[in-house]
């Protein structure tokens, strides 16, 4: 809703045959932003901005916002009291006042005065010819302007020209003066102003309607001139509210509009009909004009502005005698009235004309009336929030509490079953009343969901379903069936079975329909407040009305498909409901086939057959500014050359450092502005368009150096976007200083020499240093080499090798001998090929490693077996790492950890990748584990001092400072879930070398 005070009527126009059109009414005042409530003047641009002259300034309007210019401005107007308004074929807007005439081009204003050529001070009247020659009416006669010099067309000094057309066609300027109307149809000769039609009439202004017939308003009323004669309309012979009329217009319907100083008129077929929103005139009417889009604006002198828009539902409120607006409930009685129940002040009774209430001192039981029904006996009953339970008939209440037998006096609804018996939902559960009165009813106890009833419906098969705060119960025979959270929303406040015999519910998490013993969730919208239903009606067998909390829905049942995603059409503010919100349970179809609906803001009543003219005009779409970190950038003062017609800077490139950019953007839709989304997105930026907004300003913060183009497309709610509509902008961020080619080129060479002369002084002190430190790392390599070389061949290997190879010989096992020794030759040679490289192919090390665990194995056949694996994605012969590694581990593994343990031992070694740099290595054996290997080593003295984990060790460590990658290892126990040891895992993390 808007800050100011905007009000949306509907106007009910009583003709002979009933109910006429609808129109919504919305209001624009000076705490809208409208620079003063006397307007003069108005016309829509051709970029759909609607101009409107007041006696305080100029106004441009885009539906949302009033941009407004005055004389106090700098290079502002001539003059603020503005009598004239007119665009011509550049898009110059022509400006009339008081004081001259000024023409702004999107930018200033450029002001002419009596000095430049005008007659006199004040403009009356602008059109211009088709030379666009521009015509401007004075007091006096006429001027016109060729576009460098001002001639004047002097008629009398009694004569003040009010209004001035061109026809087009004939290409004549008719001139309606304080004396008469006179025509020109010489542009180039003298004016004839001995003979003027109408000679006692002022006119006060001229329309040439589709059919090409001259419309004149004035002092005494209206003339139509049509084959050469003048038609006379006047308050006394036709409609007209007053025979003083100010402005004309015709609508897209081809309607003729008149504004008068009593009120408003409109023409069609059958003659004038007045206008009267809330059953009260709009008066003092002194300008009009047609928007793109079929809306009637009206100018108002002292009243500001009026958007009349071809509506679908007329509204009631207080206003029009209603007793409360917020309107909770629909009855229609025997005769046809309709009985609005109210949420505070009891019910009104509409006759289609005037309003009567009836409250509690008629006897209803309170004032705060939730529903509303009416039984097969013509009984209507009303029950209240609070104050138990009223039934009407002949002319009286009875009233009905829980001394009655009622289970609580908080009433939410009334339902009749086949039988007659009437279900009474309560805050306590539901009360049965029948002939004998309340007999019985049903609470939880019972088996109903929730205790709190909201709805109550019977379906076609006879079971009773019944909403609750907790979900849906179905009472089927005597059981009672729940369905809650799991089926359907919470709060079910309304139940309806369409002619088809699906079932509908209403609840605050949605649609859902029940078909085929199953629940369906029908969406509505993405709008926030669709899914809060509060309301369900049928019309007919062809349409079903859903209220929510943002406006009404309607979906065609002919075409519902439960398993698509459906069009739900929107009603809204544009079509005449008062406020979005919609109220629980207030929804009817009244006999002549009229919907109602309660809104907080009133009642409003759509005509039975009434339809909504649509529009299908997208939206004009305009980039409205671009700036800098948020603030108003003057692009004047800083160089650029602005385009007067949208006021954004001209190819424009910024420097680096002004890299926040913020842009706003309007679509115009002048009937429907709240309705208008966006999509945008920043080329050279984004890749897709963002999600639809309704927001109309975007900020794109450091962007880089580039070519970007702004675009943004919008659509009114409901239809489908267009791309190929769109608005776009252009711009660079151009890069820094310094990184433009001729001052990297120039650093480059400064760099290069400096950098030589700094090389050759510290290169030789560099060189020796870095020779130094080769030296020391490759004697520690070295050093480690050996060292891990001796741990692999110590003399204790080498002994224990010899052994079994003698141990074979003995047995006479030649093959085993022969496997044995051939494979000892291998893993010594191989061991001795490796001090020659610094890295060697993973497969070398893992042929080595194997080797050395076929000759472990062989030598203890029963007490371990091991799996060496490498995963698919490496490829072994490609990926390198240092040499002698992985065999002081896994001899760690089988000498402490597999040959202490009872049973067979296991040792498994993986190799994969981790990230993209990484090698992981795993050496997992099921041994006796870290803790209880040192404590046999505590306990058990030896000659023999194993090194090569240590060697290993500080062989990684001197890699990593040489190759300044990461290597790592993780030695751990391995536990089983009861706390007891599994085995030792080792991890070493290696760079992945190729």
């Amino acid at each position: 809703m808007r800050n100011a005070i905007v009000f949306l009527m509907l106007v009910w126009l009583v003709c002979p045959g009933g109910w006429s059109q609808v129109y919504n009414v919305t209001r624009y005042s000076t705490e809208d932003g409208l620079p003063q409530s006397q307007v003069r003047a108005m016309f829509q641009d051709r970029d759909g901005y609607l101009w409107l002259g007041t006696r305080g300034g100029v106004s441009k309007f885009d539906g949302q916002q009033f941009h407004n210019f005055t004389a106090q401005q700098h290079n502002g107007l001539v003059g603020d009291f503005i009598i004239a308004l007119y665009e011509d074929a550049a898009g110059n807007v022509w400006i009339g006042s008081e004081r001259g005439l000024s023409r702004f081009d999107g930018r200033t204003f450029t002001n002419f005065t009596h000095e430049h050529g005008l007659m006199n001070k004040e403009v009356l009247s602008i059109i211009a010819d088709h030379e666009q020659n521009l015509w401007i009416g004075q007091k006096g006669g006429l001027v016109l302007f060729d576009g460098a010099a001002f001639s004047t067309k002097p008629i009398s000094e009694q004569i003040s020209v009010n209004a001035l057309l061109y026809d087009s066609l004939d290409r004549h300027v008719w001139i309606g003066t304080n004396r008469g109307l006179y025509v020109c149809e010489d542009i180039q000769a003298d004016l004839n102003v001995h003979d003027p039609f109408l000679p006692q009439v002022t006119v006060y202004c001229l329309l040439l309607s589709q059919d090409r017939h001259l419309w004149i308003g004035s002092n005494k009323g209206v003339f139509c001139y049509k084959n050469a004669e003048f038609i006379h309309y006047d308050a006394q012979t036709a409609q007209l509210p007053d025979n003083t009329v100010y402005t004309l217009c015709q609508d897209k319907s081809g309607q003729i509009w008149a504004g008068t100083e009593g009120g408003v008129a409109y023409f069609s077929d059958d003659g004038w009909k007045q206008l009267k929103p809330g059953n009260r005139p709009l008066p003092n009417v002194r300008s009009s004009t047609v928007d793109l889009e079929g809306n009637i604006w009206l100018g108002l002198d002292g009243g500001g502005i009026r958007k009349l828009t071809r509506g679908v539902f007329q509204k009631f409120n207080v206003e029009d005698g209603m007793s409360s607006n917020i309107a909770k409930s629909f009855l229609e009685d025997e005769k046809g009235d309709i009985w609005i129940s109210t949420y505070d002040n009891g019910i009104s009774i509409y006759d289609g004309a005037n309003f009567r209430q009836l409250d509690e001192s008629d006897g209803l039981a309170g004032n705060n009336i939730s529903y509303s029904f009416k039984d097969s006996r013509g009984r209507m009953w009303f029950a209240t929030y609070s104050d138990g339970l009223s039934s009407y008939v002949g002319g009286k209440f009875r009233n009905y509490s829980t001394a009655d037998g009622l289970k609580s006096d908080s009433v939410y609804c009334v339902y009749e079953d086949r039988t007659g018996r009437l279900w009474i939902g309560t805050e306590h559960g539901i009360s049965i009343y029948d002939k004998q009165g309340f007999t019985t009813g049903y609470t939880p106890r019972d088996g109903l969901i929730d205790e709190t009833v909201y709805a109550i419906h019977q379906d076609h098969e006879g079971n009773m379903w019944i909403g609750t705060p907790e979900g849906v119960s179905k009472l089927q025979d005597t059981t009672f069936i729940n369905y809650g959270e799991a089926y359907i929303g919470h709060t079910v406040i309304s139940i309806l079975e369409d002619p088809r015999r699906h079932l509908w519910f209403a609840t605050s998490e949605g649609l859902y329909m029940y078909a085929d013993s199953s629940f369906r969730k029908i969406k509505i919208s993405e709008a926030a407040g669709a899914d809060n239903i509060v309301s369900l009606v049928a019309e007919g067998n062809d349409f079903l009305w859903v209220g929510t909390e943002n406006g009404a829905y309607r979906l065609n049942l002919n075409t519902f498909d439960p398993n698509e995603r459906n069009r739900f059409e929107h009603y809204t503010q544009k079509d005449g409901l008062p406020s979005l919100e919609c109220n629980a349970n207030a929804a009817f179809i009244d006999s002549k086939g009229n919907l109602w609906i309660g809104t907080t803001e009133g009642a409003i009543m759509r005509p039975a057959n009434t339809e909504r003219v649509e529009e299908d005009l997208p939206p004009i779409l305009h980039i409205t500014g671009v700036s800098l970190s948020l603030l108003p950038t003057d692009w004047d003062s800083l160089g650029y050359k602005v385009d007067p017609r949208t006021g954004l800077p001209i190819d424009l490139k910024l420097p680096y450092s002004q890299n926040r950019l913020d842009f706003t953007f309007i679509g115009i839709s002048l009937k429907s502005p709240r309705q208008v989304e966006y999509k945008f997105m920043l080329e050279g930026l984004d890749e897709s368009w963002s999600e639809e907004t309704r927001q109309t300003r975007v900020s794109y913060t450091n962007l880089r150096p580039g070519k970007y183009t702004f675009r943004v497309i919008s659509k009114k709610e409901s239809t489908a976007w267009d791309e190929r509509v769109q608005a776009t902008y252009s711009f660079e961020i151009l890069p820094p200083w310094y990184s433009r080619w001729w001052f990297i080129l120039l650093m480059g060479l400064l760099v290069a020499a400096i950098g030589w002369g700094v090389y050759w002084r510290i290169s030789l002190d560099r060189k020796k240093k870095l020779e130094e430190e080769h030296i020391k790392n490759t004697a520690e390599k070295l050093r480690l080499e050996h060292q891990a070389l001796y741990a692999m061949m110590n003399p204790h290997f080498i002994f224990n090798a010899l052994q079994s190879i003698q141990y074979f010989i003995h047995r006479q096992d030649r093959i085993s001998a022969n496997k044995f020794l051939s494979s000892f030759a291998k893993l010594m040679r191989k061991n001795l090929d490796s001090t020659k490289s610094d890295f060697i192919s993973l497969q070398e090390e893992v042929d080595r490693l194997k080797l050395y665990l076929s000759l472990e194995k062989m030598r203890f056949p029963e007490k371990f077996e091991y799996e060496v694996r490498v995963d698919e994605d490496i490829d072994a012969y490609d990926t390198q790492l240092p040499p002698m590694i992985l065999q002081p581990f896994v001899e760690n593994s089988i000498k402490h950890g597999i040959m202490p343990l009872e049973a067979e031992g296991k040792i498994q070694v993986t190799v994969s990748r981790k990230g993209e740099d990484h090698l992981l290595i795993r050496i997992i054996d099921n041994g006796i584990g870290i803790e209880a290997s040192q404590t046999k080593k505590a306990n058990r003295p030896s000659d023999h001092v194993s090194k090569g984990m240590q060697i290993t060790l500080d062989r990684l460590a001197l890699f990593a400072r040489m190759t300044h990658k990461e290597y790592a290892i993780d030695i751990r126990e391995i536990k089983n879930p009861d706390g007891s040891v599994a085995g030792t895992q080792v991890e070493l993390l290696l760079p992945l070398h190729h």
